[in-house]
């Protein structure tokens, strides 16, 4: 029964008779993950609505450098100035709000 009960999406089972502190136990461990779910939701919708407010020609920038690509190497492949990428550069960061090209990483791996 209580591999039942978990396949079909109990968070937890509890044998009776079972204690009242079990239970509250057991309710704000499934509170505390329902509330870091959330907040990773929340996060990852951020994200996504940021990703959204770039320009098609940010998008790609962004990618390209996600990549691991240099300013040099990017201002090839999309046939514009290195000055050009090093201006599209900055407004991904402040966009995306990203304090360092790792964060930004991370934050590419939720707009994928």
């Amino acid at each position: 029964m209580s591999v039942r009960a978990m396949k079909q999406g109990a968070a937890d089972f509890l044998e009776k008779p079972f204690r009242n502190s079990d239970l509250l136990a057991s309710i704000e461990q499934v509170l505390a993950r329902d509330a870091t779910n959330m907040e990773e939701s929340l996060h990852q919708a951020r994200v996504t609505v940021k990703y959204n407010n770039l320009t098609p020609r940010e998008k790609q920038v962004m990618e390209c450098i996600v990549q691991g690509l240099s300013n040099k190497n990017i201002a090839q492949l999309l046939d514009v100035s290195i000055r050009t990428v090093e201006a599209h550069r900055r407004r991904v960061m402040e966009k995306m709000d990203a304090r360092s090209l790792p964060d930004l990483v991370r934050k590419a791996d939720f707009c994928v």
